[in-house]
């Protein structure tokens, strides 16, 4: 009993510890909230308002969940009580089966409300879009948009009528329900359907996403990202779009991302080019190959990365030799290259790109989704994270024979201090193997 006694006063001292660290939060939230709506206003200003109001929000959602789960223990208290407590006469078994079926109801409301919003974020998050597009939608759900009404809220000396429809007030429900500009361009984006009333729009928006195919969906999230950007975009005067451009921008951008999405998911270590010749191939039509390679000094601990892009008729479109410095293994310096090597398509704005190296292993983790603890680890992340760049993008593997080029090339580099780029050229040594390289010109050679 002593034991639980300490254990009952350490819980007591350590929730009335996290009470007080919750108030003083907040209260030290609201008085810098009451300090950024009497200064001046400005782009900073704003900025921080807004933050404050994302985590005065957040605390708001931490206490309101907090006595969410309070209800429910309550309940589930009282009914054992009345079950274990009340005589079985005929009108208090009455009472109580009406009690315990209505406590029963409410943990069953409760918990049906708390799947829907499961389903819902886990839909949303799940879409083939960029994290910034479903990040803005999150936030119209959560009131975290600097609408006008929120704003004036605020205390900010600011117009409330919508800039978009010219009518009621700018909310975040207004916006994504019931404005006449939004109803158009949902139409216009083939997404017809009966829209709610403010009063329970976000009950209507986890039905409809219940309802709607996951395509439609980031239609749908795509369309209330553009549709933020055209406002903010119309408040600064910055020009003006009609509905039918809107939607064209809409259904073209998910279509792009997601191809490139099942361009990246598509890359597998099935990639691992084991043609039996060991010639360099040339790339489908509208496509680029990148060859790279790298050459490594263990003495300076630096490397040279090269790299060629040809086009599907062999032709050299960009040559490039890039020094590296502090490079502590081989693979490191192969890994450098193929990050070269993608960095290098992106500024160029190559959009289908093959990527072909002669380092089995660094392929091979490129094309494996599992995560990877090597000391390049880093380097492979950065090459991932920018796939999203690209609507078609795989990493195969060649023989040293088929990458031959590349490999004169940073024998050449070791000879600069500093990066050389070449367009639709190269050094004359890597030019004749670049020649002997188009095979199916001459198929003797």
């Amino acid at each position: 009993m002593t034991k639980l006694a300490k254990l009952r006063d350490a819980l007591r001292k350590w929730s009335r510890s996290i009470k007080l660290k919750a108030r003083k939060t907040t209260y030290s939230l609201k008085h810098k909230l009451e300090e950024l709506a009497n200064a001046d206003l400005n782009d900073d200003n704003l900025a921080e308002l807004l933050d404050v109001k994302i985590a005065l929000n957040m605390e708001a959602d931490k206490e309101e969940l907090f006595w969410e789960q309070r209800a429910v223990s309550i309940g589930y208290q009282k009914e054992m009580e009345e079950l274990t407590m009340w005589k079985l006469t005929p009108i208090s078994q009455m009472c109580q089966i009406s009690l315990t079926r209505i406590l029963a109801l409410g943990r069953n409301i409760l918990s049906d409300m708390q799947q829907e919003t499961s389903l819902f974020f886990n839909t949303l998050w799940s879409l083939a879009l960029p994290p910034k597009v479903k990040i803005t939608f999150w936030r119209f759900v959560k009131n975290f948009v600097p609408t006008f009404a929120n704003l004036r809220i605020r205390k900010l000396d600011v117009e409330t009528s919508c800039v978009l429809c010219g009518g009621e007030l700018e909310t975040n429900e207004h916006l994504v329900c019931s404005c006449a500009f939004t109803r158009r361009l949902m139409q216009e984006l083939g997404l017809i359907f009966d829209m709610p009333s403010s009063s329970d729009w976000r009950t209507w928006l986890f039905q409809l996403f219940k309802k709607l195919p996951k395509d439609k969906c980031a239609i749908f999230v795509t369309a209330i990202w553009a549709l933020w950007f055209y406002r903010n975009n119309k408040v600064h005067d910055q020009g003006s779009q009609s509905i039918k451009d809107i939607a064209s921008f809409v259904l073209s951008y998910v279509n792009d991302f997601g191809v490139s999405q099942k361009g990246s998911a598509n890359v597998n270590s099935a990639n691992v080019n084991n043609s039996s010749n060991d010639r360099w191939n040339p790339p489908d039509e509208n496509h680029v190959k990148i060859n790279s390679d790298a050459s490594f000094n263990a003495a300076q601990r630096t490397s040279v990365s090269g790299i060629i892009v040809r086009d599907t008729n062999g032709y050299i479109m960009a040559v490039g030799s890039f020094p590296h410095s502090h490079v502590p293994d081989p693979e490191m310096a192969e890994a450098r290259a193929c990050e070269q090597a993608v960095s290098l398509a992106q500024d160029l704005g190559f959009r289908r790109v093959i990527f072909e190296g002669d380092a089995l292993n660094v392929i091979s983790k490129l094309n494996n989704p599992a995560n990877d603890l090597s000391e390049i680890s880093v380097i492979l992340k950065n090459i991932h994270d920018q796939r999203s760049s690209f609507l078609s993008l795989s990493f195969l593997h060649v023989k040293r024979k088929g990458n031959e080029a590349t490999h004169l090339l940073v024998k050449e580099g070791r000879k600069f201090a500093s990066k050389r780029v070449w367009i639709e050229e190269a050094p004359s040594c890597v030019e004749a193997v670049v020649i002997s390289d188009r095979w199916w010109v001459d198929p003797v050679a």
